[in-house]
């Protein structure tokens, strides 16, 4: 069955042209409705749920925007087209905030048009998951020739400028990607302007965004990403700060003298405080687990979105680990019958294995100490909980990927695995092979 379109414009020519300009029907799309006038497209569109709309901005009797912003509140998933007259980039930064999929100048370049349509109809065919999760793949992989099969359906040349933003949804108006929990890869032929700042201050779903200066290669895709990455979240070092032009460094003998501290809670403290070289937050989260490690405890950090959600910024990171080391939690206590409490313990981990749980998280929940029930774990199955719970998570993908016929994405989610690029990681770990592959050789 063909993907739906319904086109809004005030100028019937430009429907028009739209309906030629563009070969629906190779692209299995079929134009439903047309309409000149925004009030009427909407109350079509509430009583007839339609997959893609294409609309102008400047309209009667109100804009294009708030036709997207209405729709999006009907949540039916529609993806959302809007072709304008106006180049200015703040145009497209408010398209982008009221859900656009993609934002086209008039007059129009056809080959655009077609692009964007393209990939809605990608998204919709695919549950918005299944090319998200090969191009991750790809990406994790280093994986070219792919990935070049990919840049050429969204049309992008052999060398490219690149963004990455840590985001709750798409910022930049060009050929994007979700990588991660909140992450964003951005591909364009042209320059990625930057971000207005006071717009950019403003919007509280934007934490961090980067931009290459120079233009890459397809070769270099995976290095030049994960460094964009990096330097987007300086945001947790620097909460002020949104946009980050320089590249932050892994520096090694930072990380020595934060080792050696361990044993020093009071020097670590200064160390972390006087933040000498500490602005990268693979530094951030390799510091968390050393600390854990250290103090013979077990490290859950599944992705650099969970450090930042558990603790905001740095400054709350280090006074947690500080805490930890001087010792300054409750004392632990003695419990009755050990077993008793492992087998709620179990009862609870296989219950909820796909929702976010941690030792911490755990011990909260059930009123225990997070060191009480790694001890635990570790006395009653001779593994620990974070590897307990990952084969668990791990075992029931496998399953699902036998028994049902949920996509790869919505899987990870079932089993916990928030972060699809962290399911790549620790699903081939664990099996040898990326999960797409896995399930392609069953």
């Amino acid at each position: 069955m063909p993907v739906s379109v319904v086109i809004v414009d005030d100028e019937p020519m430009v429907i028009e042209s739209i309906r030629w300009g563009v070969d629906f029907e190779a692209l299995h799309a079929e134009v439903c409705a047309a309409f000149t006038d925004s009030r009427e497209a909407l109350e079509y569109i509430r009583e007839n749920p339609v997959d893609i709309v294409i609309t102008d901005i400047d309209m009667p009797p109100f804009s294009g925007l708030v036709l997207c912003s209405r729709i999006l509140e009907l949540g039916s998933g529609t993806q959302l087209i809007i072709i304008s007259g106006y180049a200015d980039f703040s145009y497209a930064q408010k398209c982008i905030a009221y859900g656009a999929l993609g934002y086209c100048l008039k007059p129009i370049d056809y080959d655009d048009l077609t692009a964007c349509v393209k990939k809605a109809v990608g998204n919709i065919n695919n549950g918005n998951g299944m090319a998200v999760q090969e191009f991750i793949e790809a990406l994790y992989e280093g994986n070219k020739q792919a990935l070049r099969g990919y840049l050429d359906e969204g049309h992008i040349n052999e060398t490219f400028y690149i963004a990455v933003s840590v985001s709750k949804g798409p910022v930049f108006c060009c050929y994007a990607q979700n990588i991660g929990l909140n992450e964003y890869l951005y591909l364009s032929n042209e320059p990625i302007p930057a971000l207005d700042k006071e717009w950019l201050a403003g919007n509280p779903d934007i934490f961090g965004v980067s931009r290459s200066a120079e233009m890459v290669s397809c070769k270099e895709l995976q290095q030049k990403a994960c460094q964009l990455v990096y330097n987007s979240y300086q945001f947790f070092f620097y909460e002020k700060e949104k946009e980050f032009t320089e590249n932050t460094v892994y520096d090694s003998q930072v990380m020595q003298k934060a080792r050696a501290f361990l044993a020093c809670p009071e020097e670590l403290e200064c160390l972390l405080l006087d933040g000498a070289g500490m602005n990268h937050i693979r530094m951030a989260a390799d510091l968390y687990n050393l600390a854990l490690q250290y103090m013979d405890e077990e490290s859950c950090l599944y992705s650099y979105n969970q450090i930042v959600y558990r603790f905001k910024n740095f400054k709350g990171l280090a006074a947690y680990i500080v805490k930890e080391l001087r010792g300054e939690n409750e004392p632990e206590t003695e419990y009755e019958s050990g077993n008793r409490k492992f087998l709620e313990l179990i009862k609870f981990v296989n219950a909820n294995y796909s929702q976010d749980i941690s030792a911490q998280s755990l011990a909260e929940k059930l009123n225990l100490n997070p060191c009480y029930i790694s001890q635990l774990f570790k006395k009653e199955t001779g593994t620990t909980f974070v590897k307990y719970l990952t084969e668990l998570r791990i075992s029931r993908a496998k399953e699902l990927m036998l028994k049902t016929d949920m996509s790869v994405n919505e899987i990870g989610e079932a089993c916990g695995f928030h972060d699809y690029f962290y399911f790549i990681k620790i699903f081939k770990k664990f099996t040898g092979k990326a999960p797409t592959v896995f399930r392609q050789e069953r």
